[in-house]
């Protein structure tokens, strides 16, 4: 029952880890320059005295260092980057803070918020926390899936993703305000150079609601979990299960028939599911190879997401007609009851850490399972009904819905 927007966001996040991970690495130190550098004569004094100078003038005229969209950078941070002479603070698993009067080159924080009340010449960055802002920073202000708050100036971009952004009264930013899924909240004596951006605010949950789930559920292997911010989490839990059980009430033999299937045959039904996800890509690749078969994709892709819709609705209906017991000869329950009976329990399931995530995954196969593999013997047995001599028509497909 999780969102696959949820999924996306979260594989947004880890790639901007990635990506603020790598820019820390310092570059290797070419081999020929260190032995040329070594083998240098003593003499030579002069002359990097005079580079020296050359370099510091060029620190001093930054009046055309710029990146072609306004924002301005400075060539001895870039310099010091580009040789791997870096200060940076860096904290991982908790908060990174620099205090007042500090300067470091960037404050980055991966699972914790990054607070600057110092002087930071290159960004200010948090993953899955807040950051603020109190002292300048040359670089950007960025949050994913968190919060950011800035009260000092910015040369370049305050971006919160999954976040809002807050500006305080000495807040001026020379790039852009940019929120995504968040609410930007500004002073009035707050100064954005360039302009605010609001891409879908507040158009799923909130950054604390879903970095609770990601601590308290994802990271614990379990797709459930109770605490603070997480009601969202059950809405959509709920709501699934409505729709389950609405598709009980309207596919009422269907659904029966794919418990029979699923009560029958478990282990073909996943093996079945197993094969289905080993060869659907080969299949679009087929597909895609005919240029007729590209009309075709959009059909199959549409069939195999209701299939695993279809799917979920038949393993919670069959849960839950386990659970009622019925003996050979008593009328089963009606298919909707047992998906709410099985839904509940498999709620229950999924919040159990580890366990939930193996029901959840074990479940979705059997369900996709059953479905596909009833579908294939009504064909099958439509098939060699329609082939078979004397057969009454009709006979087939009434047959293979009693099996």
């Amino acid at each position: 029952m999780i969102n696959t927007f949820t999924k996306t966001a979260l594989v947004g996040a880890l790639l901007a880890m990635s990506l603020a991970a790598a820019s820390l690495l310092p570059a290797p130190a070419d081999a020929a320059d260190s032995s040329a550098a070594a083998s240098a004569p003593a003499d030579t004094s002069s002359d990097a005295s005079d580079a020296s100078d050359t370099n510091a003038a060029n620190d001093n005229d930054d009046s055309s260092n710029s990146d072609g969209f306004g924002r301005r950078w400075n060539r001895r941070d870039f310099r010091r980057h580009l040789h791997g002479d870096t200060n940076d603070l860096v904290s991982i698993g908790h908060d990174a803070t620099l205090p007042a009067g500090g300067q470091m080159d960037s404050v980055v924080a991966v699972f914790g918020s990054a607070t600057n009340n110092g002087t930071a010449h290159g960004d200010v960055v948090s993953v899955f926390g807040d950051t603020t802002v109190n002292g300048p920073a040359q670089g950007s202000a960025v949050a994913v899936l968190g919060n950011d708050s800035v009260n000092a100036e910015v040369d370049q971009d305050v971006v919160a993703v999954m976040g809002s952004v807050t500006l305080g009264p000495k807040a001026h930013v020379h790039g852009n305000v940019v929120s995504i899924m968040g609410t930007v909240t500004m002073d009035p004596a707050a100064i954005v150079d360039q302009g605010v951006q609001r891409v879908l605010p507040e158009w799923f949950t909130t950054a604390a609601g879903l970095r609770g789930w990601i601590s308290h559920g994802l990271l614990m292997a379990r797709p459930l979990a109770i605490g603070t911010g997480l009601s969202w989490l059950w809405y959509i839990s709920f709501g699934l299960l409505a729709i389950y059980t609405l598709l009980a009430l309207l596919f009422r033999e269907a659904t029966e028939h794919c418990i029979t299937t699923l009560n029958d045959n478990p282990g073909k039904s996943l093996i079945t599911a197993i094969l289905a996800v080993l060869l659907t890509p080969l299949m679009l690749l087929l597909l895609t190879i005919t240029v007729v078969g590209i009309l075709v994709i959009p059909i199959a892709i549409a069939t195999l997401i209701c299939a695993a819709v279809f799917g979920k609705t038949t393993v919670l209906g069959w849960i839950g007609t386990r659970c009622f017991g019925a003996r050979p000869g008593q009328a089963a329950p009606h298919p909707a009851l047992a998906v709410i009976v099985g839904g509940i329990l498999v709620m229950i399931a999924y919040l159990v850490p580890f366990l939930g995530l193996v029901v959840f995954i074990l479940l979705g196969m059997l369900g996709y399972g059953a479905v596909l593999y009833a579908i294939i013997n009504r064909i099958r047995h439509t098939t060699s009904g329609a082939t078979a001599p004397g057969g009454a028509p009709g006979a087939a497909p009434a047959a293979a819905f009693a099996e």
